[in-house]
């Protein structure tokens, strides 16, 4: 295990590793000159403890902080085979973490977190960390792999929450956090100093404009030192959200802090899951740039840790349905209180907001950015949006809320 911790108190920097014994009860002395805490679900706080402590129940999930140089960890005694329980695991209180239960994977091989585990009170995601951030797992989306000894945070709905791991589900793999193939859902990967995050926008039937912990996954922060990305709903932040269809929500936000100031890269996978004609924009707030994820999935910029969090925004502009259209291939639709407008190739002329009653309430020269935007001063309600180029017309009704 690598490590960097030379004492005192550990920084945003420390090299933490999240554990789980493979063996039943081993004493946690084989991680002795290290840091080594527990997450106390009653309390939501880590709890550091003394080494050595206390023996390490399977199942059971720790993070360790090596000293610097690394050490290496030996576990001894009879591995752990068989369908194996985690029980006992608790929810307390109304706060945003009340739920979460740190676990481990019990075996000395990695493990598929599908539909094969049983749960019992508790929701479909395992949060697995990743040196630096906890990565959202969707146990009904694709087949995702948690390493051999991994530690992961589970979240309880209610009650008293129970995992059961099927022996079937031990896998040999050497790829961490992988999925396979998925419908509908969109990957954005976050890479800076060393440290990476992720987020997914995935549309599932049964999911609403409001926070659901059966579809969404919330947020868990990751070191003060590594980039996050994130949704949002309902101000909640998200690392998976669920959308009813993309029409719903033709714009969903996305937050971002830096950590440290420097140059980032966002990429974009999974595009090929959507239905043909489906175009994903991201636009950056913060520069003003909209690129097209289709032709490039790729985003390099600069952040700093003082800028806002709503840095991004997600367009799935192809499905951004203005009514009755005169020219499908411009798309009309509206987020909140801006209007988009999604022009293919450049020309000339006007966009011209109206009322019901025919009155014009806004109007903007058509930039040659394939995105263009108009926020409106207006109050709630449906208003019809022309555009008048000199190489194509377009008309559409957005609802303003």
């Amino acid at each position: 295990m690598t490590g960097n911790w030379t004492g005192g108190n550990p920084v945003s920097t420390t090299i933490w590793h999240a554990v789980s014994a493979p063996v039943a009860n081993p004493s946690n002395s084989l991680f002795n000159g290290s840091l080594m805490n527990k997450w106390n679900e009653v309390t939501q706080t880590w709890d550091p403890l003394t080494l050595p402590y206390e023996n390490m129940p399977v199942g059971k999930g720790y993070i360790v902080a090596p000293l610097s140089g690394g050490i290496t960890a030996a576990f001894t005694g009879t591995l752990n085979t068989g369908n194996t329980t985690i029980g006992s695991l608790t929810t307390s209180g109304a706060s945003t973490w009340s739920g979460f239960n740190l676990i481990g994977n019990p075996f000395a091989s990695a493990i598929n977190w599908n539909t094969s585990i049983s749960l019992t009170n508790v929701t479909d995601f395992a949060w697995v960390w990743n040196g630096g951030n906890y990565i959202a797992l969707d146990r009904t989306s694709g087949n995702p792999v948690i390493p051999s000894e991994q530690g992961f945070f589970v979240q309880v709905s209610g009650g008293t929450g129970s995992v059961t791991i099927p022996n079937t589900n031990r896998v040999h793999s050497t790829l961490p956090y992988y999925k396979s193939e998925s419908s509908d859902i969109l990957t954005l990967k976050v890479d800076g100093h060393g440290y990476w995050d992720q987020t997914q926008i995935r549309i599932r039937p049964g999911s609403s404009k409001m926070y659901n912990m059966d579809y969404d996954a919330l947020k868990f922060p990751g070191s003060d030192a590594a980039p996050q990305l994130y949704s949002f709903k309902q101000d909640m932040d998200l690392s998976i959200i669920s959308l009813p269809a993309l029409s719903v929500y033709p714009i969903v936000m996305i937050g971002f802090k830096a950590g440290n100031s420097g140059v980032f890269t966002i990429t974009a996978s999974d595009l090929e899951s959507f239905a043909p004609g489906t175009n994903v924009y991201l636009e950056d707030l913060l520069s003003g740039k909209t690129q097209d994820l289709n032709a490039n999935p790729v985003y390099g910029f600069d952040a700093d840790a003082l800028q806002p969090e709503h840095r991004f925004n997600i367009h799935f502009a192809g499905l951004g349905v203005g009514e009755k259209e005169t020219n499908t291939s411009i798309k009309i639709y509206s987020f909140e209180h801006t209007v988009y407008v999604n022009i293919p190739v450049p020309m000339s002329g006007d966009i011209i907001v109206y009322d019901l009653l025919g009155n014009e309430v806004a109007r903007s020269a058509i930039t040659q950015s394939a995105i263009n935007k108009i926020t409106l001063d207006a109050p709630r309600g449906c208003y019809l949006v022309k555009v008048n180029g000199n190489t194509m017309a377009g008309a559409g009704k957005v609802l303003i809320r």
